[in-house]
């Protein structure tokens, strides 16, 4: 294992640039530090491997930030703590990209 400091005001694409001299792979992975899921790591290489791009990015639908009332005629009909946003996605946090990406 190695451990890079890259400066504390270094932003991500700076921080991968640091890291390139120790990638010895074709294919690499990145996610933040608080990345969890349940994200089958061996599909996710595989699909990047089978569509023959230079980054894959997983997409997630974010949950609202807020509950939702879903109000008829001035009363509350119901309630949803949190539902799944119905559109739109966002990074999800788990990246692979060929080396070759670094030189860009």
């Amino acid at each position: 294992m190695t451990l890079i400091d890259t400066g504390v005001d270094t932003l991500k694409g700076g921080r991968i640039k640091q890291a390139e001299s120790y990638l010895d792979q074709e294919v690499n992975m990145l996610t933040y530090g608080d990345g969890v899921s349940d994200l089958n790591i061996n599909q996710l290489i595989e699909f990047h491997k089978s569509h023959g791009k230079m980054i894959t990015l997983t997409g997630v639908r974010p949950p609202s930030r807020f509950g939702e009332l879903k109000v008829a005629k001035g009363q509350v009909q119901s309630f949803e703590e949190k539902p799944q946003v119905s559109s739109g996605m966002i990074n999800g946090g788990f990246m692979v990209f060929n080396k070759n990406l670094l030189s860009y």
